[in-house]
């Protein structure tokens, strides 16, 4: 996943593998592991390979820490991605390696 945080906003950028099946799906994110909000994502294209999703959210407190995670779901099954966690700089971008859900299903790791 990528995290590009600006103007106490971010984009959260996942790869999922549709498993040939309609999915859709959302990133949850807050300041615990209970992350409180949430931003959906639907109509992922369907075939056998990965596609990027992205979201962007806003409305995030400057030099704060978040956390965050994907959840993705279709008709062959659902998953969701490990904690991640990203910190908003006071003025400034921050890029972190993604993270990918490929499998035969709807596998996030």
């Amino acid at each position: 996943m990528k995290k590009l945080v600006q103007d106490h906003g971010a984009t959260l950028t996942g790869t999922v593998n549709p498993g040939n099946a309609i999915t859709d799906g959302y990133f949850e994110y807050g300041v615990d592991t209970s992350y409180g909000a949430q931003v959906s994502f639907d109509n992922v294209p369907t075939g056998g390979d990965p596609v990027p999703v992205t979201v962007k959210v806003t409305g995030l407190s400057a030099q704060t820490d978040y956390h965050f995670r994907m959840y993705v779901e279709n008709s062959v099954g659902f998953d969701n991605s490990e904690d991640n966690m990203f910190t908003t700089p006071a003025d400034s971008v921050v890029a972190v390696a993604p993270i990918a859900v490929i499998g035969d299903a709807v596998d996030i790791y």
